[in-house]
């Protein structure tokens, strides 16, 4: 029987892994930028997520 040599289709992978960005400690003092694709009642999910994150982090700030 003969044996073929066999090569994956992909490309070695270029990149290597990088450590992922420090989470932060509080939204207090942040801003948080929305983006909405029409999709599914995005302005009225974001009025309940501002209201929600405004709760529970009063120094936040949105932009729309």
């Amino acid at each position: 029987m003969p044996q073929y040599a066999a090569y994956w289709p992909r490309s070695p992978r270029q990149t290597q892994l990088r450590p992922l960005a420090r989470r932060l400690d509080t939204l207090n003092g942040k801003t948080v930028a929305q983006l909405w694709d029409y999709m599914f009642r995005g302005d009225d999910m974001f009025l309940i997520l501002e209201e929600m994150l405004k709760k529970r982090y009063p120094d936040i700030r949105f932009v729309h």
